[in-house]
Order: structure tokens, then C-alpha cells, then sequence
């Protein structure tokens, strides 16, 4: 499960399962973040490191 932290310059961190970043290839990766609702929030990855 996704953990969510605020650091102290505001900013929120997410920190993905090491499990499912590996599965994702996620190392690397470029992503944008889009709102669908009020508690749903959508990751698509635009590039990899592997597509390069």
C-alpha cells in the first residue's frame, strides 16, 4: 500500500511498494498525475529508461 508523507517544505511524498515498482519498471520512470475524483488520483508513466 501506497505510504503518504508531508515533508516540511510542503511538499507530499508517495512512496510506492518495492514490489510493485519493480513489476512497473518504475526506476526511472517519467509520470504525470491527474485528479479522476476526490479520492482517486491516476499515475500513467510517459517514458522509461528501458524506452530510451
Amino acid at each position: 500500500m501506497p505510504k503518504i508523507q508531508l515533508k516540511s517544505n510542503g511538499q507530499y511524498v508517495v512512496t510506492i511498494d518495492k514490489g510493485i515498482g519493480d513489476a512497473m519498471d518504475l526506476a526511472g520512470a517519467d509520470a504525470e498525475w491527474s485528479i479522476a475524483s476526490r479520492n482517486k488520483l491516476e499515475l500513467q508513466i510517459t517514458s522509461r529508461q528501458t524506452d530510451e
